[in-house]
């Protein structure tokens, strides 16, 4: 499978920004934590043939709220990570902010799971070549 994850130096610096937008403190990252919330994505796109971009965004946007790699913020660079993520492999995300709210706070209260948000996702994406055509 051939799907495009953020490197490390985007993910600091896309937390650095969010760090600045948001008026936060500097944020510290904790690599041990990074490397724990990347690790189940990175399996997926060596070792299962049948993983889906869908599915790698759901478990890298799961990994680094449960990991929370930053001292603050995780939620925020979770979900930007997965926009960022299908945007680099192709796919956009339809959704309203007010709906990305409510999917982070429900994976957060443990109301949606990961397969759950593979559905969510896969329901609110649009291929990118769609959008280009029309």
């Amino acid at each position: 499978m051939s799907v495009l994850l953020p490197n490390r130096s985007t993910i600091l610096e896309i937390a650095r920004r969010q760090s600045r937008l948001f008026s936060i403190p500097e944020i510290d990252m904790d690599e041990k934590k990074l490397t724990a919330a990347l690790a189940w994505p990175r399996l997926m796109i060596k070792t299962d043939q049948n993983a889906n971009i869908f599915q790698v965004g759901a478990a890298l946007f799961t990994g680094i709220i449960s990991e929370k790699p930053l001292s603050i913020g995780n939620p925020h660079l979770a979900f930007t990570l997965l926009v960022l993520m299908l945007r680099r492999n192709g796919v956009s995300l339809d959704i309203s902010n007010q709906d990305a709210l409510k999917m982070i706070k429900a994976h957060m209260m443990g109301k949606l799971d990961e397969e759950q948000i593979v559905q969510f996702i896969t329901g609110q994406s649009i291929p990118q070549n769609l959008l280009e055509a029309g």
